[in-house]
């Protein structure tokens, strides 16, 4: 296992007469608990951030990614993780192994910054693809044993790719993510007595000045 973690600038807070916003971090663990295949996994953080995890797959012929299609099944493992499963022969991994090679796909329900990864079973043969992308050919590029995650920017889907490699083969065990948490400001209404108050207090002091003059 390793943690892969996302380069990311520290962003200012943002303070307003209206609203102020701050960084929330959540974490979402797939290795809790065994959950049997099926076509999305939903999670839902006590904050209310929602993630639907589901399913996608691609093939690698001569330089090109083709039959890039959204579908198939997804499935946890206790203490291991997520599992993605796009052909009849295909391992309970997220692999590159089976008749496609394996692409999880993380939607949440607003925008977040990816902060980092925890995978089950990545070792130094590995390699994998992260984007917000999926019609282009290919993520962009890939990340080997002891590399850093690209810097993808906040987004509210991510992809998560196989190398097509039929050695490749791992599972994610948790993500770390980040987005910003708005708190409104409301006016407080002023209490009547309040009100009868600052009328008493500015009619003495007009009184105060006539006297005065």
């Amino acid at each position: 296992m390793i943690n892969l973690k996302i380069s990311a600038l520290a962003g200012a807070l943002a303070i307003g007469l209206a609203s102020m916003a701050s960084a929330a971090s959540v974490t979402f663990n797939f290795a809790d608990k065994d959950r049997t295949k099926t076509p999305s996994i939903e999670m839902t953080d006590a904050s209310g951030l929602k993630l639907t995890t589901t399913a996608a797959r691609y093939s690698y012929l001569s330089g090109n990614y083709i039959d890039r299609n959204l579908g198939g099944k997804v499935k946890t493992d206790k203490d291991a993780g997520l599992s993605v499963l796009t052909g009849s022969n295909d391992s309970h991994w997220i692999d590159g192994g089976g008749t496609y090679n394996d692409v999880a796909v993380l939607t949440f329900s607003k925008n977040v910054e990816v902060k980092s990864l925890l995978l089950y079973g990545w070792d130094s043969g590995d390699k994998l693809g992260f984007s917000t992308d999926f019609t282009k050919a290919g993520p962009g590029g890939w990340v080997s044993y002891g590399g850093s995650l690209p810097s993808v920017g906040e987004s509210s889907v991510f992809y998560l790719w196989s190398h097509y490699d039929s050695k490749v083969e791992f599972k994610l065990k948790a993500i770390t993510v980040e987005y910003e948490e708005s708190t409104n400001q409301t006016p407080v209404p002023l209490p009547a007595s309040g009100v009868l108050l600052l009328g008493a207090l500015g009619g003495a002091a007009a009184l105060r000045r006539r006297r005065k003059a």
